[in-house]
């Protein structure tokens, strides 16, 4: 579009002007630090400004008591002297933990997939592994793919539920199809029906407020009750995602989709929804879970999960576990 928009006049030249970004690897800051880069670069701070008649260090300390913060803040280094420095006080996700291989100790009780279906933007996908007894979860795969047709999106469903079936017969988990749910966004029914009618064990996302559940599920990443893998699109999502601020740089209790919209992280939320409200309902702590070498013992599928972990019995209660 841009380079379109240029060929009506001989020797037009391209501004790309602005101050650095809120987020880390953006398209500008590429540009910006790219290594021989073709393009000139010019940059000063608001102090080197000759044509501005206001009192520049007055208007830095106002904007100051506006915003509630220092000179020495990332929201006036940036805005007002062009530094590149990210707007750390305001990520959703701050201090997310991750990790490189899975305990010994961790034993899934249930296994959940969510999707995120992308219309203009990607198509996302996470499987999360959770332990019950001992609040703990671990995202074991993530996906994220542009744009693609309902039969490439139904493949790619299919592969991360035989992917989380795999993964709970590698602990020996008795029917784990019982103990697997699929959570998918609303925005594409045909494609969730189908899904149900092949016999997969899908729902429909059930949808609350975005800012209070994305901060629900920060709390448990910074808890070191949920861990992403250390590389990924969910490493990548964690470190862009913000919350608003207003023109005066107060942080809003929005998420901001205009500076970055997540993908992998919604269908996470989708799915913690589910497992934090059990949680929360949950009788069980890690001072009363049951051994690892005893959770896959005599006791039969559905005496050992009960009704809350998507089994069907309905019998044995977790007071009477």
């Amino acid at each position: 579009i841009l380079g379109a928009a240029m060929v009506d006049v001989k020797g037009s030249k391209q501004l790309l002007i602005g101050t650095p970004p809120r987020i880390p690897n953006t398209y500008c800051e590429k540009l910006w630090k790219m290594k021989d880069n073709v393009y000139s670069k010019f940059h000063w701070s608001m102090e080197k400004n000759p044509y501005l008649e206001n009192d520049v260090a007055t208007e830095i300390e106002i904007a100051c008591k506006k915003a509630g913060v220092t000179k020495d803040s990332a929201f006036i280094r940036r805005e007002y002297f062009g530094e590149f420095v990210y707007d750390t006080e305001a990520l959703i996700f701050k201090g997310y933990q991750t990790y490189k291989k899975i305990p010994e100790d961790f034993f899934p009780t249930k296994v959940w997939v969510g999707v995120d279906w992308g219309f203009v933007d990607h198509n996302a996908i996470t499987v999360t592994a959770v332990d019950y007894y001992n609040k703990k979860a671990y995202v074991i795969d993530q996906q994220h793919f542009g744009r693609a047709d309902s039969d490439e999106q139904e493949r790619a469903v299919q592969k991360a539920y035989f992917k989380a079936i795999d993964f709970l017969r590698s602990y020996k988990v008795k029917d784990p199809d019982h103990v697997t749910t699929i959570v998918t966004d609303t925005n594409q029914p045909s494609i969730t029906l189908k899904l149900q009618r092949m016999g997969l064990p899908v729902v429909n996302a059930y949808k609350p407020e975005v800012a209070p559940t994305m901060d629900a599920l920060a709390t448990e990443m910074r808890a070191g009750r949920l861990y992403i893998p250390e590389d990924g699109i969910l490493v990548e999502e964690c470190d862009r995602t913000v919350w608003k601020r207003t023109e005066d740089g107060n942080i809003l209790p929005e998420v901001d989709d205009l500076t970055y919209h997540a993908n992998a992280l919604h269908a996470l939320r989708y799915c913690s929804i589910y497992w934090l409200d059990e949680w929360a309902s949950l009788a069980y702590s890690a001072d009363n879970a049951i051994p690892v070498d005893e959770r896959n013992g005599p006791l039969e599928r559905e005496e050992y999960y009960g009704d809350s972990f998507g089994a069907v019995c309905e019998t044995v209660t977790f007071e009477e576990l």
